[in-house]
């Protein structure tokens, strides 16, 4: 595949076998997006991508899932001292009777979509949420 820089912050390819195919480089979020209002025909991102920016659409369709490319893995963290000292499990978190509509659990993410539908799911009812982006290791501190 060549690669051209078309502007300062564009990228596009073409594959020789392929004669009627452009291939840009986007963010993924810009891939979904584009999905969604027909700009792109096909796209490859991960399926966290696709979920969260997608939001349940169904004009998205998941035509092939195993790629083998990447790793990925939902992690939720909290502190090991205080009120969270003895917790160990999501269950043990959401019985915990602190979080109430006055006093919610505060959960940093950069699912905005996902994470409240994953939150809801396992039976966390009273949860406010901040959006924060990349490395989200010293959130719970």
């Amino acid at each position: 595949m060549s690669v051209k820089q078309v502007n300062p912050r564009q990228y596009v390819a073409q594959i020789p076998q392929l004669s009627n195919l452009e291939v840009w480089f986007q963010r993924p979020r810009d891939i979904v997006r584009k999905l969604l209002s027909g700009d792109l025909d096909l796209g490859i991102v991960g399926l966290d991508t696709v979920s969260e920016y997608g939001q349940g659409n169904e004009d998205l369709i998941i035509v092939h899932d195993a790629l083998d490319y990447g790793d990925c893995r939902l992690s939720l963290a909290i502190p090991k001292y205080g009120i969270f000292e003895n917790i160990n499990s999501l269950r043990e978190l959401a019985e915990m009777p602190q979080w109430t509509v006055e006093k919610p659990l505060r959960v940093a993410t950069g699912f905005t979509y996902l994470g409240p539908k994953f939150m809801k799911e396992h039976g966390l009812k009273h949860v406010i949420f901040s959006t924060a982006d990349g490395a989200l290791e010293a959130a719970p501190a």
